[in-house]
């Protein structure tokens, strides 16, 4: 009986089942993002594993396992009101994912604390988040969309005078690519306690 020719490279379905399962991450990710907008924290940590590690940027360090992330939200939510609304994902070649997302912070009145982007790196196994990293110091779209490009094999983004930019796309794009940069946890630290 003759053996099959061994191969050096993995079926070209591996790489259809990597794209699936960034899709069902992303689409568990933004189910995630609406469930902790609502407060349900139970449908929160079920996508996450019993020993996820997560940032504690409100108060600082870390916080593990789902008792430790629902006493922290707890904690949390009886001071200040977060909302989280995710804006770009980008699935990395080590199978994290980096959310970007706009945040608004207002106390339990409705006051706007704070507002920003922040970047959120998830870290899977088995599907489930494991670990929570937030960027303490987001650079600007500028500066990493480059890399990404660059990491994913894609080629660079064009780069136009800043008047033709304004022009195209607007100002607020304009500066969006320019200027702004995410929010920092030590801003949120010192702001809000």
């Amino acid at each position: 009986m003759r053996q099959p020719a061994a191969r050096s490279e993995p079926p070209r379905f591996a790489s259809t089942l990597l794209i699936v399962s960034a899709f069902e991450r992303e689409r568990r990710l933004r189910a995630t993002y609406d469930a902790f907008n609502a407060r349900d924290i139970d449908a929160v940590l079920r996508q996450m594993t019993r020993d996820v590690d997560w940032p504690n940027a409100w108060e600082g360090g870390r916080v593990h396992g789902h008792e430790g992330v629902r006493t922290y939200w707890t904690r949390q939510s009886a001071a200040i009101d977060p909302t989280v609304t995710p804006v770009a994902f980008t699935t990395r070649s080590d199978g994290s994912i980096a959310v970007e997302v706009h945040q608004v912070v207002r106390d339990l009145d409705g006051t706007v604390l704070g507002e920003g982007r922040v970047l959120h790196v998830y870290v899977f196994r088995d599907d489930r988040v494991a670990r929570n990293i937030v960027d303490d110091d987001p650079a600007q779209l500028a500066q990493w969309l480059p890399a990404v490009a660059s990491t994913i094999g894609a080629k660079p983004p064009h780069r136009l005078p800043r008047w033709l930019g304004r022009l195209l796309a607007g100002e607020p794009a304009t500066a969006m690519m320019t200027e702004v940069r995410g929010a920092s946890n030590a801003k949120a630290k010192r702001e809000l306690g």
